[in-house]
């Protein structure tokens, strides 16, 4: 399988059963364009508390792995 963009991954790591909720990696993939090209520090707040949704995105991620392909 070949991914040329982040988007790509995202909805690739998705189809493969990697990812619960390819929603919110979306948004934050989004959060993450966001910040890169936007100085404004009412943009930097809300992507700053939209992070707190990572965590728990990266651990069922991980959990997922582990389940699956780490036996």
């Amino acid at each position: 399988m070949e991914v040329n963009s982040p988007r790509q991954a995202i909805r690739a790591a998705y189809d493969a059963g990697l990812l619960e909720d390819i929603d919110l990696w979306f948004e934050l993939l989004e959060d993450r364009n966001r910040t890169s090209h936007t100085y404004d520090e009412s943009t930097a707040t809300q992507v700053f508390e939209s992070a707190g949704r990572l965590p728990a995105a990266l651990r069922s991620a991980i959990k997922i792995i582990r389940h699956n392909y780490l036996r």
